[in-house]
C-alpha cells in the first residue's frame, strides 16, 4: 500500500469511528435511512451499522475510492465458507455466472429518474455518478425539501450535511447543462422525533386553504430554482387522508401543469388495494395517476429494517406489483422503482445496516465468503459469521437489474426510478445504456 493510501485509510478509519461515537451518543443526529417507517428505526439503521466492527470493508472502499471499488466484480476464486446444509442450497448459484436477464432485449425510449442525495455520512453524494451517466438519465430528483416541522403547509430545506442554496443551484444548473430535468422532491420523513410526518401531512391536506398555501410555497421554489417539475414523496399519511391526498395532486396539476411543470408522485408498492393496509392503503393509484405525468412505484424494501433478512426486491414480488399497477395506472406513466442498495442483517436481531453495492462487495471479500445468486428471487446475497452471530446480506446489482428490465418490457412500463444514484453497482449504467434510450 502506498504512503498516500495508508494516510487515506487511517483518516477514513478515524472518521468512521468518530462518526460512530457521534451517532451513539447524540440524540439529535438523524439517520438518513429514507425508506424506513419510523424515525427511531431510521436512526437505528445508521447506529447499528456503525457499531459493527467490520470497518475494514468500508475503509477499504474509502481508501481505494468509491467509484473504483464499484467497478470491481466479486472474487470467484475464494473457497466457499457458507456452512448452510447442502439441501438448502439447491436454489443458489454462484453469483456472476449466467445471472443476466432472459433476453437482453431493447426496451426503446424510457424515462429514467435518478433520486439525488448529497453526502450522507458514510455514503457518497450522487453528484459524480449523475455527471458521468447524464446521457442515460432523463431527470434527477434531489432529496432536499420536506414539510416544515412548524407548519405542514410550509417547506423546510433538509440535508444530511450543510448545503447552501448556492450549491443547490449549481447542481441544478449542472444537470440542466447535461440535458437532464430536475424535479423538486418533497417528503415528510426523517424528523428524528422532533415532529410526526403523518401529522404534518394531515395538517397540510386538511383544507382547501392549507393545500393552497402549500402549493403557493411549492410554486415559489419551482420558479426561484428553475425546477422542471415536482416529485411528491409524501409517503407517510393516514388512510383517512387518502381522498385529500388525491385532491392535492389534482390541485397541483391544475396550478402547475399549465405552466409547463411536470407532476410526478412516489407511491408504495402493492398488489391490491386495501384500506386495512396503513402503509399502501392511503394511496389511490387511479386518482393519483389521473393527475400525474409519472407515478414512481417504490418496488423496494420488500424486506427492510423491521422484516428480517430477505431480498430487497425479488423478481416475483416486483412482477406482481407491476401486474397489478398496469391495471390501475396507464403503463406509460409508471416508473418502476429500482433499488441500488442492500441491507446487512444480524439474524435474530432487530435492525439492519443500510449499505451500498461497493460496501457489500468489500464486506464479502473481507469476510472471505463467496457471493451467491438466488435463482428464484433473481438477486445476489451472501452469508457470513462474526463473533458467533450469523449475518445475511441481500443487495442489488447489474444482474438483478437485467431481470427487472425484462418485467418493464413485459408490461410496457414507461420507465424506471433508481434509489439512489451513487449507491448502485456502476455496471447498472452499462445495462441501462444497452437496453434503454433515456427520454430527454
Amino acid at each position: 500500500m502506498s504512503a498516500e493510501a495508508k494516510v487515506r485509510t487511517a483518516f477514513a478509519a478515524v472518521s468512521i469511528l468518530a462518526l460512530a461515537v457521534v451517532v451513539m451518543f447524540s440524540s439529535s443526529l438523524a439517520a438518513w435511512g429514507y425508506h424506513e417507517r419510523t424515525d427511531a428505526e431510521e436512526r437505528e439503521i445508521v447506529r447499528s451499522y456503525l457499531q459493527q466492527p467490520d470497518f475494514i470493508s468500508i475503509v477499504r472502499a474509502l481508501a481505494k475510492g468509491e467509484n473504483a471499488v464499484q467497478e470491481e466484480e466479486p472474487e470467484q476464486q475464494r473457497e466457499e465458507q457458507d456452512n448452510e446444509p447442502e439441501e438448502n442450497q439447491k436454489n443458489q448459484d454462484t453469483y456472476g455466472n449466467n445471472n443476466s436477464g432472459t433476453s437482453d432485449s431493447w426496451l426503446g425510449s424510457r424515462y429514467v429518474l435518478g433520486f439525488y442525495v448529497d453526502d450522507e455520512y458514510i455514503h457518497p453524494s450522487s453528484y459524480g455518478r449523475m455527471v458521468k451517466n447524464s446521457e442515460n438519465i432523463s431527470a434527477v430528483a434531489p432529496f432536499w425539501y420536506r414539510l416544515s416541522p412548524s407548519n405542514g403547509s410550509k417547506l423546510q430545506v433538509h440535508h444530511p450535511q450543510e448545503v447552501t442554496a448556492q450549491e443547490e443551484k449549481r447542481i441544478i444548473n449542472k444537470a440542466h447543462q447535461q440535458n437532464m430535468q430536475v424535479l423538486m422532491l418533497i417528503h415528510n420523513l426523517l424528523y428524528d422525533g422532533q415532529a410526526n410526518g403523518k401529522e404534518l401531512a394531515k395538517q397540510m391536506l386538511a383544507t382547501k386553504e392549507s393545500r393552497k398555501a402549500f402549493i403557493d410555497n411549492v410554486e415559489a421554489k419551482l420558479k426561484e430554482f428553475k425546477y422542471d417539475g415536482i416529485n411528491m414523496d409524501v409517503e407517510s399519511i393516514y388512510v383517512a387522508d387518502r381522498d385529500r391526498f388525491s385532491l392535492l395532486i389534482k390541485e397541483l396539476h391544475h396550478r402547475l401543469s399549465s405552466e409547463g411543470y411536470l407532476i410526478t408522485v412516489c407511491v408504495p408498492a402493492k398488489t391490491g388495494d386495501s384500506l386495512a393496509n396503513t402503509w399502501s392503503g392511503p394511496f389511490d393509484y387511479q386518482e393519483i395517476a389521473r393527475y400525474s405525468d409519472k407515478v414512481a412505484i417504490m418496488t423496494y424494501d420488500e424486506h427492510g429494517y423491521s422484516s428480517g433478512p430477505g431480498p430487497v426486491a425479488s423478481y416475483n414480488w416486483v412482477r406482481n406489483v407491476m401486474k397489478y399497477a398496469v391495471g390501475e395506472i396507464p403503463a406509460e406513466k409508471i416508473l418502476m422503482g429500482i433499488p441500488g442498495y442492500g441491507f446487512d442483517w444480524t439474524v435474530g436481531k432487530k435492525g439492519a445496516g443500510y449499505i451500498s453495492y461497493s460496501q457489500a462487495i468489500n464486506l464479502s471479500s473481507s469476510m472471505g465468503t463467496k457471493i451467491q445468486w438466488d435463482s428464484s428471487a433473481k438477486v445476489p446475497y451472501f452469508k457470513y459469521q462474526r463473533n458467533g452471530e450469523r449475518h445475511e446480506v441481500w443487495f442489488e446489482s447489474k444482474y438483478s437489474l437485467e431481470h427487472k428490465l425484462d418485467i418493464a418490457k413485459e408490461y410496457k412500463i414507461g420507465g424506471i426510478a433508481l434509489w439512489r444514484v451513487g449507491l448502485e453497482d456502476a455496471g447498472m449504467w452499462d445495462t441501462i445504456e444497452k437496453r434503454i434510450k433515456a427520454e430527454k
